[in-house]
């Protein structure tokens, strides 16, 4: 049985707890710290994302959310900054993740050897779930942390490129009467070749035949100080 992964930073985003607490959810530094995970949950949790990273590296990301109820069209960024080298998988890391009111605030991160945009991406999705519901955070968070504990959850791989794909809210009484989360599909690319092994997070919400909202999350590639 897999063990549930719990990256429940906090109730209160904002507050002083918050930073610590994802400081050590984002840690992916022994593989002895998880059991039985399936192959989705290696990939974000327990794997080496920036053995391809050097220092003075940023890598980036390009950021857009369309809505087409609302005409939204928002493009952003994110950018992971490699501080300092302290072998071949651990560095020093800072992160900009998106801008305005949009910007999630994190701490630096010391001798880490996984990518933290993929869970602070999850995190603004889960975040971004609970404001268009008029629910709580925590609720998503959990939603998403389960789907990913699926055994039945399986990563396709093509051309050096692995996938996977899952609908957190799929069956979920929460939001049954809500088709635009009930049939909402996030998708995960990664590719060993890539620095930060992070392809690109998609965000599709529902009905799924005719999509309503993206949000994407993309590597765009490396800048050098």
């Amino acid at each position: 049985m897999n063990k549930l992964i719990n990256f429940n930073l906090t109730s209160i985003f904002r507050s002083v707890l918050y930073t610590a607490t994802i400081a050590t959810c984002l840690a992916v530094n022994s593989a002895s710290a998880f059991e039985d995970l399936n192959e989705p949950q290696n990939l974000i949790y327990d794997t080496s994302h920036l053995g391809k990273t050097k220092a003075g590296n940023t890598v980036a990301y390009s950021y857009k959310h369309v809505d087409k109820s609302t005409d939204t069209n928002i493009q952003d960024q994110v950018l992971l900054s490699i501080k300092k080298e302290h072998d071949n998988a651990h560095r020093d890391l800072s992160i900009e993740f998106l801008s305005a009111e949009r910007k999630m605030h994190l701490p630096d991160f010391n001798k880490r050897r996984g990518n933290p945009v993929i869970i602070g991406m999850l995190e603004h999705l889960a975040q971004s779930m609970g404001d268009e519901s008029g629910g709580g955070t925590l609720y998503f968070r959990n939603r998403i942390r389960d789907k990913l504990a699926d055994e039945n959850l399986k990563v396709i791989k093509s051309d050096g490129k692995m996938q996977f794909s899952f609908a957190p809210l799929e069956n979920d009484p929460y939001v049954a009467e809500n088709i635009t989360l009930r049939e909402a599909v996030i998708t995960i690319a990664f590719n060993e070749d890539t620095p930060g092994q992070l392809l690109s997070i998609e965000y599709v919400s529902g009905p799924s035949k005719s999509p309503t909202a993206t949000r994407t999350l993309e590597f765009a590639g490396v800048q050098q100080e």
